[in-house]
C-alpha cells in the first residue's frame, strides 16, 4: 500500500512540474476580447452535436500545444503564442484529465 501511495505522489509531484513548465495562465479579459475572430479556435469545441465553451485560457508550449491539437483540444496559434482553451474549471490543472493522459500520470 505504501509503494502505491509513494508511486501516486511521484506522478502528481512529475504532472505538476510539466504543467508548470509547460503552461501559463492567459488573462482572457485581456488577450481574447482584443482578438476574437483570429482566436477563434480555441474558444470551445463541438462535441456530440453540443457547443462546449472553453472556461478558461492558457499559453501553452509548442509542444504541449501539438498534444492538445492531437487530443482534440481548443487550440490555436497566435503570432507566436500558442493558446490553449481549456473546457474545464474550478479544479487544479494536475486533475485536468487531458494533462493527465499527455503527461502519462
Amino acid at each position: 500500500m505504501t509503494i502505491e501511495i509513494l508511486r501516486d505522489y511521484l506522478i502528481e509531484d512529475r504532472i505538476g512540474k510539466e504543467i508548470k513548465a509547460n503552461i501559463t495562465c492567459l488573462m482572457n479579459n485581456i488577450l481574447i476580447p482584443l482578438y476574437s475572430c483570429e482566436l477563434i479556435e480555441c474558444t470551445g469545441i463541438i462535441e456530440d452535436d453540443e457547443f462546449k465553451p472553453a472556461m478558461e485560457y492558457y499559453l501553452v508550449s509548442e509542444w504541449l500545444f501539438l498534444q492538445l491539437k492531437h487530443h482534440n483540444q481548443p487550440v490555436t496559434q497566435f503570432n507566436n503564442l500558442y493558446i490553449w482553451g481549456r473546457l474545464g474549471t474550478g479544479y487544479s490543472l494536475k486533475n485536468e484529465t487531458v494533462l493527465t493522459e499527455i503527461f502519462g500520470g
